[in-house]
């Protein structure tokens, strides 16, 4: 069972990092004809993105959970790895953030 929800994890990541690849690369094509200085790849971008997206939703939660004192454990298992829950749901936000942006 824990295979299937980490197989559906790294499928949605997959999926998230290939929507801000898409919406990045679009972005670029707007620009054609402008002097562009060179950039990272579209790939790099959006994980970065999405690395930054996460880490936003972590401190923004841990002083959510702090300020209104909820009793969060500091490890929970995942996978038989030890993680921080609110990492997690930060991660897991972040990933699914792209398909509920606006559409043009």
């Amino acid at each position: 069972m824990s295979f299937l929800v980490g197989l559906v994890l790294v499928g949605f990541s997959a999926l998230s990092v290939r929507k801000r690849v898409r919406n990045r690369v679009r972005v670029l094509e707007g620009r054609k004809g402008e002097e562009v200085p060179p950039q990272t790849s579209p790939a790099s971008r959006a994980l970065m993105e999405l690395v930054g997206m996460a880490g936003g939703i972590f401190i923004a939660m841990t002083a959510l959970t702090g300020f209104l004192q909820f009793g969060v454990p500091e490890k929970m298992p995942l996978f038989g790895v030890q993680m921080n829950p609110v990492a997690l749901i930060s991660l897991l936000v972040a990933i699914i953030q792209p398909f509920f942006g606006r559409r043009k």
